[in-house]
């Protein structure tokens, strides 16, 4: 299932509606932040959080100016580390995002920068 802010409310949809998968509960999000994403410390604040909330994945600048996550864990707190990063660190102003939800890869044990 993939969601945009589009230039509505950007209120996150509740991702049960992805395919059911057999790992209990566990998720996986794909996103795109837009806006004023780069240059503000986003990489090092998505990385603060995801342990915060025990995601795993990755998370990178991308050439068009737009933050890129890939975020796997359990539902409640995969949730959580969405809406911040929707928040994003101080100086960031996220215009819009992209989110794609789907069932966990398992590829990850931790969640790290990537260059």
């Amino acid at each position: 299932m993939q969601e945009s802010a589009g230039g509505g409310a950007g209120a996150i949809r509740s991702p049960s509606q992805a395919k059911a998968n057999p790992n209990d509960g566990e998720q996986r999000f794909h996103l795109l932040l837009f806006g004023q994403v780069q240059g503000v410390g986003f990489r090092l604040f998505a990385q603060r959080e995801a342990a915060r909330h025990a995601v795993q994945g990755w998370v990178r600048n991308r050439e068009d100016g737009a933050v890129e996550v890939w975020a796997e864990g359990a539902m409640e707190p995969l949730t959580a580390f969405l809406n911040q990063l929707l928040i994003g660190p101080i100086g960031a102003a996220v215009r819009d995002y992209q989110v794609e939800w789907g069932a966990p890869t398992g590829r990850y044990s931790s969640f790290h920068i990537r260059e």
